[in-house]
């Protein structure tokens, strides 16, 4: 993972319900600090914005996201931090999970 992208799976496994706080590991190693207060979030003391976007096509059907026939995995992941994005909404059928067949192409 690039270190100026932030591991929110991580953050959300060590979110504790009593402090509303938790800690991520960048790839480099530097603890990333998250925290809830004051109707805020916060990441290493200083304001925090979570700045997403919603990247539907796979909800509905056994398949990958819409638009990776157009372009690469990482040619949308560039194009999602250089617009200044940190978090994705990813959608998916949570049946064809469960059921781990095979996927549309």
């Amino acid at each position: 993972m690039r270190p100026d992208l932030l591991d929110f799976g991580a953050a959300l496994d060590g979110l504790s319900a009593a402090s509303g706080s938790a800690a991520a590991s960048a790839e480099d190693g530097e603890v990333i600090e998250f925290e809830a207060r004051d109707g805020s979030l916060w990441a290493n003391g200083q304001p925090f914005s979570v700045r997403g976007v919603n990247w539907y096509g796979s909800e509905s059907r056994t398949g990958a996201p819409n638009g990776l026939d157009h372009h690469s995995l990482d040619w949308y992941m560039k194009w999602i931090a250089t617009e200044g994005f940190n978090s994705i909404r990813l959608l998916f059928n949570h049946q064809s999970a469960l059921a781990n067949g095979p996927i549309e192409t």
